[in-house]
């Protein structure tokens, strides 16, 4: 298949970064790089998603890769996956092995962030991504299994409708499901058994860099990876729950400049200028600081590290970045390339092992199996965003009270825009479209 064809089909299928973001990945595929890298490392704690579908689905994966390694021209495919996942390591490696080009499995240590793309980059080609830039910069890509798995099927004209989720925490049975884009967190948690605890937080995502909702009835979306429930005295609900205005007042009377955040910042780590404890001395005396102090806070990566493991103060450098973080991008202050100093010597000593991580969350107790469950669920009604991804909402292409089926095409790419496709998950009537497009299944 030529390299504009695959990309024309990813486009048409709606296929987006399945972890983070949500980058439309057809626009990955316009660039022209020499490496493309598989995200296999699932860092977060507690989640079991991809590490499950990538053994499941092996052959998906593969084939996925070696579609996008085609369409810009890389001619080296590496999947980056914990040592530790032996039983998805086996399947990989035998995918990678039954065809060509030659596709290396990696096995990388048990530490997070392991999966932040500037990590997975240097772990696992030596390249140092600049402060400021892209994998791009370096000529590399990075895809997470799940995107690669929907690119397979985008291949055969299937559109993205489904989502595996992983459905955990204080849950009384966690499980991972492949569930209708649009489903509520609700019908999950309901899955999965329920709630264990009557009072409890929901996160969208897991408990380092997990977006926190205010309710169940949210919808599952194409970059939803974890449902997780943690009681509010879990410290990462405790971290959240404080007010970021007591949280900036803390900080000019707590904060003892020991530079623990920042010696554990992965970015800094690298050798970006991003240097979180003078973020917390420049917060002591503005509430956005000096432009020239603040402007390197764009590099943060949100990985949580200096909110949920450094600071041994309590305090939230993380929140106290992403308000000035908030601020410059609302400005379109762009983050700056220079002061790159190379790794710095102490990299490999100071990635946090993930056990010791879970320890120090009182995660302990919901770090449980949530076993690969093939559930043919069919709610009657589902939420699907206009937008679940980077760039422009899609334009509705169907009117209240329309009938679809399930791939049937709800919402286009605006003309010139970034952008995703949105499709219907289920069949039945189309209820709402704006802000969201609402389909209920019809007796």
């Amino acid at each position: 298949m030529a390299e504009s064809e695959i990309a024309r089909k990813v486009r048409e299928a709606g296929v987006v970064g399945a972890g983070g973001a949500g980058f439309p990945t057809h626009a990955k595929l316009s660039a022209q790089v020499d490496t493309y890298l598989v995200n296999c490392s699932e860092c977060e704690p507690l989640l079991r998603v991809d590490r499950q579908v990538a053994r499941r689905h092996a052959d998906r994966v593969i084939a996925g890769l070696r579609a996008c390694m085609q369409a810009v021209g890389a001619t080296v495919g590496i999947v980056g996956i914990k040592a530790k996942y032996h039983e998805a390591i086996a399947a990989l490696s035998a995918a990678a092995a039954a065809g060509t080009p030659a596709i290396a499995v990696r096995e990388m240590e048990d530490f997070y962030p392991a999966g932040d793309e500037h990590v997975l980059t240097y772990e696992l080609t030596g390249r140092v991504i600049p402060q400021g830039g892209l994998p791009l910069a370096v000529g590399v890509i990075n895809n997470n299994v799940q995107t690669l798995i929907n690119v397979s099927f985008a291949l055969e004209g299937v559109p993205v409708t489904h989502k595996h989720v992983t459905v955990t925490g204080a849950v009384k049975s966690p499980l991972t499901a492949r569930f209708p884009i649009g489903t509520s967190f609700r019908e999950a948690v309901q899955l999965a058994g329920g709630p264990t605890i009557e009072r409890f937080a929901v996160l969208d995502g897991g408990p380092m860099m997990g977006r926190f909702c205010n309710d169940l009835d949210v919808p599952i979306t194409k970059t939803t990876n974890g449902i997780l429930l943690l009681p509010p005295t879990n410290p990462v609900v405790q971290k959240h729950d404080v007010p970021i205005a007591r949280m900036l007042a803390n900080t000019g009377s707590t904060c003892h400049q020991c530079s623990a955040c920042t010696d554990y910042c992965p970015r800094y780590l690298l050798g970006h200028e991003l240097r979180p404890h003078l973020v917390m001395r420049t917060s002591t005396f503005s509430a956005l600081g000096p432009m020239a102090r603040t402007v390197d806070e764009l590099n943060c990566c949100e990985c949580g590290i200096c909110d949920l493991y450094a600071c041994p103060m309590d305090l939230t450098p993380r929140r106290v970045i992403l308000t000035h973080k908030r601020e410059l991008q609302r400005q379109k202050v762009r983050p700056t390339a220079a002061g790159q100093v190379g790794v710095r010597e102490f990299y490999a000593e100071r990635r946090i092992p993930l056990p010791r991580l879970v320890t120090r969350l009182a995660l302990a107790p919901y770090d449980a199996e949530a076993p690969l469950r093939e559930i043919d669920w069919h709610p009657r009604r589902v939420t699907i965003p206009r937008t679940m991804h980077l760039g422009a909402p899609a334009t509705p292409v169907v009117a209240v009270g329309d009938r679809v089926k399930p791939g049937d095409l709800l919402g286009e790419i605006p003309q010139g825009a970034l952008g995703a496709r949105v499709h219907a998950s289920i069949g039945g009537r189309v209820a709402t479209i704006e802000p969201a497009f609402v389909i209920e299944a019809e007796p």
